[in-house]
C-alpha cells in the first residue's frame, strides 16, 4: 500500500463549509458564503496517509502546506546523534506546515497516528487570497499566533507532573473545541511520543498517568481517555483554567 493517495476533495465529499471542524481551520464563523467558497475553489485535493507513514521528510521543498480533515498526525525532527524529537501533535482542523511558508521548505517531518485524511493548500493560491481578502489574512494571522500560543503553554510547568497534567487539559480541551465528550478522548501518540514531546522520562509519564488512574482523576483504556475529575486534574496542572466548561472550550478556538 503506498505510504500516501492523493484524491480530489469533490470525489471525498469533502468541502469547507461541510467540514465540522471549520471553525478552527480557515474558514472562520466570521466568513460570508463566498469567502468560504473561494477557499474551496482552491483547496482541491485530500492527502490520504495512513498509521506510520509521513505525510511529508524535513528538507523536502514544498508550495502547499495542510489542514487536517479527519485524523491525527505527529511532527518531530532528528538531532545530531539521531534522535527523534517530537514537536507537535495535529488534529482536524490544525494547520500543518506552516514552518514551510518563508522558503518553501519543510523543516519539519510529519507522520501519521492514525488513519487520517489532509487537504492540500496550495501556498501561491493561498498568498493570493489574503492579497485579496483582509478576512482571509486574518484568519491566517489569528491561525498562526494562536499556534504559537498554544505550543509555548503546554510546556510551562516546572515539574514534570505539573508539564503532563498541563499536556492532558490541552489535549481535553482542544478535543472539546471539536465537540468530543470528556469520556471518549482519543490519544492516539504513545506514552514515549509524550515523555519526548514534554523533555521528561518515559519511566515518569508512565508513572503519572498510573497515579492519575489511582486517584481516579481519569481513566486511560485503549488509546481513549475518560476524563472522571476535571477540577482535580486542573489543581495538578499550573496554567489557569479558572473557566467554566462552555468558556474553556470558546477560550481555545481561534476567533
Amino acid at each position: 500500500m503506498p505510504n500516501k493517495l492523493i484524491k480530489s476533495r469533490t470525489a471525498m465529499n469533502a468541502t469547507c463549509a461541510a467540514c465540522p471542524s471549520r471553525h478552527l481551520c480557515l474558514p472562520s464563523k466570521f466568513m460570508d458564503k463566498s469567502q468560504i467558497a473561494t477557499l474551496d475553489r482552491i483547496i482541491q485535493k485530500m492527502m490520504i496517509v495512513h498509521k506510520n507513514d509521513h505525510l511529508y521528510y524535513s528538507h523536502e521543498t514544498t508550495k502547499t502546506i495542510y489542514a487536517v480533515y479527519k485524523g491525527s498526525c505527529k511532527e518531530y525532527w532528528i538531532d545530531g546523534n539521531g534522535n527523534e524529537c517530537v514537536t507537535n501533535f495535529y488534529f482536524p482542523g490544525d494547520l500543518v506546515g506552516l514552518e514551510s511558508v518563508s522558503d518553501n521548505k519543510h523543516m519539519l517531518s510529519v507522520v501519521g497516528l492514525e488513519y487520517s485524511e489532509l487537504c492540500v493548500i496550495p501556498l501561491d493560491d493561498l498568498c493570493k487570497l489574503m492579497q485579496e481578502s483582509e478576512a482571509i489574512l486574518k484568519r491566517f494571522i489569528n491561525i498562526t499566533g494562536y499556534k504559537m500560543r498554544n505550543d509555548r503553554s503546554v510546556k510551562m510547568g516546572v515539574t514534570a507532573e505539573e508539564r503532563i497534567c498541563d499536556f492532558l487539559l490541552n489535549i481535553i480541551y482542544r478535543m472539546l473545541e471539536r465537540n468530543i465528550s470528556l469520556d471518549n478522548i482519543p490519544l492516539f501518540m504513545s506514552q514515549l511520543d509524550i515523555s519526548n514531546y514534554l523533555g521528561i522520562s518515559h519511566e515518569t509519564v508512565n508513572r503519572m498517568f498510573k497515579n492519575l488512574q489511582r486517584l481516579q482523576v481519569l481513566k486511560i483504556e485503549n488509546k481513549k481517555m475518560t476524563v472522571i475529575d476535571l477540577a482535580a486534574l486542573e489543581k495538578l496542572g499550573r496554567l489557569d483554567y479558572s473557566l467554566d466548561k462552555d468558556q474553556k472550550k470558546q477560550s481555545f478556538i481561534a476567533s
